[in-house]
């Protein structure tokens, strides 16, 4: 793009090449100004930065280390006549970011089921409002768009109802300078180092309603209240994360149950008593189940460099 600005209706001649420049922030650039306009009386480059070589009716205006995002340096000449005419390129300067970071915007663990939110941190980029936001998941682009302002600003990423297929998924957050068919042939652009999430599974125990899971620190407790003989059997701890899964089992035994089952078994004609005995076995008997992952389980999530008491 070509800004003109002629004091006469005079054609000066004035030509820049290039017209559309893209520098990246400390590299040098050059561009050359000529005219057809034969012995002018005056033809330079006005500029704040960088230095000219050539005489009429070829100057070239070159830096070599470009850092100035103000710079707008432009050519003209003046004609016999005391007409003047000028040209001014259009320069682009921009900046990759000295770095872009994904991170979680929440402190707690991500949880399977609830809605989580990623960012991605972009420090330090110019011109931001010519920046596109890319994240991906895996091998898949799952969001893109651009930055709404020149003030760079973490762009979210939303774990909607995460799952448990998340667990273990890398993110990454990718910036690409968008500059047009004029720009780079490769666009600019930075990738963060991928973020993997660890998402906790929900622990369910579905088969009984007297059964509930607890946490407390790195414990996964069951409690059986009321427990009647459907709850013997043998329990399963899984603990799995990204070095390994490992398991451990424990068996319940009701003696008590057993033993007024038999009895009202074996006898035809049960009393009101014994029933109510039984009744009373069942609501009375009642067991507490600890997992303990810490030493059952010693497993270590490589992500965080912690231990992650159940991972999906």
């Amino acid at each position: 793009m070509i800004q003109n600005f002629c004091f006469s209706m005079t054609d000066c001649g004035l030509t820049v090449m290039p017209s559309e420049v893209y520098v990246k922030y400390g590299d040098s650039a050059s561009i050359n100004c000529s005219t057809t306009s034969k012995d002018p009386a005056l033809m330079n480059w006005e500029f704040a930065v960088g230095k000219t070589s050539g005489t009429p009716p070829s100057v070239t205006w070159m830096i070599e280390k470009l850092e100035d995002f103000t710079v707008e340096p432009f050519c003209f000449v003046t004609l016999d006549t005391d007409e003047q005419c000028k040209m001014k390129p259009n320069i682009t300067l921009y900046k990759l970011p000295d770095s872009v970071a994904v991170s979680a915007a929440g402190n707690g663990p991500m949880k399977e089921g609830e809605e989580h939110q990623l960012q991605c941190q972009i420090y330090s980029v110019a011109p931001a409002k010519k920046l596109l936001v890319k994240w991906h998941k895996d091998d898949k682009t799952v969001l893109t768009d651009y930055l709404k302002s020149s003030d760079v600003t973490p762009l979210p990423e939303c774990l909607k109802d995460s799952t448990k297929s998340d667990n273990g998924s890398l993110f990454r957050c990718e910036v690409e300078f968008q500059f047009g068919p004029a720009g780079p042939l490769v666009p600019p652009s930075m990738a963060s180092e991928p973020y993997t999430t660890v998402v906790h599974c929900r622990f369910f125990i579905a088969l009984y309603l007297n059964v509930r899971a607890s946490t407390v620190g790195r414990q996964k407790i069951i409690t059986i209240t009321g427990a009647t003989s459907t709850n013997a059997g043998r329990y399963i701890c899984v603990a799995t994360n990204k070095v390994g899964k490992v398991t451990r089992s424990t068996t319940l035994l009701l003696k008590g149950i057993i033993l007024c089952k038999k009895k009202l078994s074996n006898i035809a004609n049960v009393t009101k008593d014994e029933k109510k005995l039984y009744k009373e076995m069942q609501a009375i008997v009642s067991a507490i189940l600890f997992f303990l992952l810490l030493q059952i389980c010693p497993l270590t999530s490589p992500s965080t460099g912690g231990f992650s008491y159940l991972s999906c």
